[in-house]
């Protein structure tokens, strides 16, 4: 059972995107039904028991329980058992969709993180209610909206419970993550830049799009993506559809209509006007709260 389900090939709204999936697991075989992404991403499991026990067997068996939850890589998969009655909750996401560089994602992979208190208590709480309470398809702007709740708080409980970090994450990792934060709080603003986020952050030029190349991706090219992603909310939002997708285009930084249109095309697999028809016809015709007749 997946419920958070923001890309259906099926239905031509989008391919397999860069928000993670929430998937239910009665049995074991279910492990290895977890989705998958491709290079340049890397596939991680986040596996959190819901009622009965998960065992993780490596080095020494590890039995975990409703307050304990482990991150676990696609090959890591083969030493999880579902234990008899019991039911799993599996959080799959690519590398790409959290504030962690992928080298602080395998090092945390097979530990034990305690969820009984802190940051990771209100993660794997959001995690059970969403397990429990499905969001429907058609939900699709809500759905969005809470994938960015989900993979904060993962990122939040990843570095909060690495003991490497006993002062915080290594500076290089926090500049980064407040480097994301400044351009998520400035995506609206045309001339966003690389040298004005460096100022912002008080480094250097060199130094920010060396931070940004170690986890794999180019300032602009993140730029682009949330800016993409923004307008993917609100093209799929049905109290903006008498919004001229230019304006939408627009409020979020881009300047050229023609150049939106193509790189929402290249990242989505659909124009933004086919995307916009395809999201909104599938939530009239579910009836999800908010439509139209």
């Amino acid at each position: 059972m997946s419920t958070i389900e923001l890309a259906r090939p099926d239905e031509g709204v989008s391919v397999l995107d860069r928000h993670p999936r929430i998937t239910v697991m009665r049995d074991a075989v279910d492990l290895y039904e977890l989705p998958n992404w491709t290079a340049p991403d890397e596939t991680f499991h986040f596996l959190l028991p819901l009622q009965g026990d998960l065992i993780v067997r490596f080095e020494q068996p590890l039995e975990l329980g409703p307050q304990h939850g482990v991150l676990l890589e696609p090959g890591q998969l083969r030493h999880a058992r579902v234990g008899d009655s019991s039911a799993v909750v599996a959080l799959s996401f690519p590398s790409s969709a959290v504030g962690v560089p992928s080298a602080r994602l395998r090092d945390a992979a097979a530990r034990v993180i305690d969820a009984s208190q802190g940051v990771a208590a209100i993660f794997v709480s959001l995690l059970r209610s969403l397990s429990t309470d499905a969001i429907s398809p058609s939900h699709l702007q809500v759905a969005l909206h809470l994938s960015d709740a989900v993979t904060a708080l993962l990122s939040a409980t990843l570095i909060s419970a690495d003991p490497s970090d006993a002062g915080g994450v290594a500076r290089g990792e926090a500049v980064l993550l407040a480097a994301r934060r400044w351009i998520e709080e400035n995506l609206h603003d045309p001339n966003l830049s690389i040298a004005g986020i460096a100022a912002a952050q008080h480094i250097s030029v060199s130094y920010l799009q060396k931070l940004f190349a170690a986890d794999g991706h180019s300032v602009t090219g993140w730029i682009r993506e949330r800016r993409c992603e923004r307008c993917r909310r609100d093209l799929a939002d049905p109290a903006q559809q008498s919004t001229a997708i230019a304006q939408i285009a627009e409020r979020w930084g881009f300047t050229s209509a023609a150049h939106f249109s193509r790189l929402f095309k290249r990242s989505f697999g659909l124009s933004p006007r086919d995307y916009r028809t395809a999201a909104l016809r599938r939530q009239v015709a579910t009836g999800a709260p908010g439509d139209q007749e």
